[in-house]
C-alpha cells in the first residue's frame, strides 16, 4: 500500500503546506494510554525545535476526535497550547508522506514511517511499573520494527526516563540538519523485501492447514 517513492509535494498540497516547507511529524500514539505518557514529551521537542527554527510545520495524526480532545487537553493542563501545530484526524500516512523527520512512538507505526523513507526518532515512556517489569525481561537490544528488521541500531530509540525533549529534539535535529543517503538506502532495501502480495500468501497457509487437517 506505501508507494517506494512517496509523492511529498501531493500530501504537502493535501495538508495545506507548502511544497518547500520544513515538515516534522508528531506520532505519540493510537491509543489513550500512548497519549497520556508521550504526548507532553512530543510536543516539547517539538518547542525546542521550533525555538532553532521557527518556520518549522508541525504536524500531528491522530485517530480521531476522541483522542484529539484528549490530546488538547493534557497540552493544556502542561502549558503548551500555544505552540503551533497542526491536527490532523485519519490521514498519517499523507503526513508521513508530506513529512522531513518524524518523532514517533515504538509501534507499528515506526515501520511505516521507515516505508515512506523518513528520518526518525523512535521514543516511548510508559507506566513505572511496567517499566520496571519489561526492563528485566531480557528482550532482544531494539525495539522499533526498522532496527530489529535491520538487526542494529538504525535509527534511535529514546524510551523511558531517556525519552527526554530535549534528547528527542536533538536527534532528530540532526538528522534534520545532515541527511543519511545510507539510512534511505536502508529503508528502500527494508521496502524491497517486505513487498509480497501478502493477502495471498495469508490465503495459501490457511489453506494448506485446512488441508492438512482433512488429510
Amino acid at each position: 500500500m506505501i508507494p517506494l517513492q512517496p509523492d511529498s509535494v501531493a500530501a504537502r498540497a493535501e495538508l495545506g503546506l507548502a511544497a518547500d516547507a520544513k515538515v516534522v511529524a508528531l506520532l505519540p500514539g493510537s491509543r489513550m494510554s500512548e497519549l497520556k505518557y508521550n504526548s507532553v514529551a512530543f510536543v516539547t521537542a517539538a518547542q525546542i525545535l521550533l525555538a532553532r527554527e521557527p518556520n518549522l510545520r508541525i504536524v500531528v495524526p491522530l485517530v480521531n476526535l476522541a483522542h484529539q480532545q484528549y490530546f488538547e487537553q493534557l497540552l493544556q493542563a502542561a502549558g503548551l497550547a500555544d505552540v503551533p501545530l497542526q491536527i490532523v484526524l485519519g490521514q498519517s500516512y499523507t503526513v508521513l508522506a508530506a513529512a522531513d523527520g518524524v518523532i514517533v512512538a515504538s509501534g507499528t507505526a515506526t515501520l511505516e514511517v521507515a516505508l515512506f523513507k523518513k528520518p526518525m526518532v523512535i521514543a516511548y515512556k510508559m507506566m513505572a511499573a511496567s517499566w520496571h517489569i519489561l526492563k528485566h525481561m531480557g528482550y532482544q537490544p531494539w525495539i522499533g520494527l526498522p532496527n530489529i528488521l535491520a538487526r542494529r541500531f538504525i535509527v534511535p530509540e529514546l524510551l523511558q526516563h531517556a525519552a527526554t525533549p530535549q534528547a528527542m529534539a536533538d536527534a532528530l535535529w540532526q538528522q534534520l540538519q545532515t541527511p543519511s543517503a545510507a539510512l534511505q538506502q536502508c529503508f528502500l532495501e527494508m521496502h524491497h523485501s517486505l513487498l509480497r502480495d501478502s493477502a495471498t500468501e495469508s490465503a495459501q497457509a490457511v489453506l494448506k492447514v485446512i488441508q492438512s487437517k482433512q488429510n
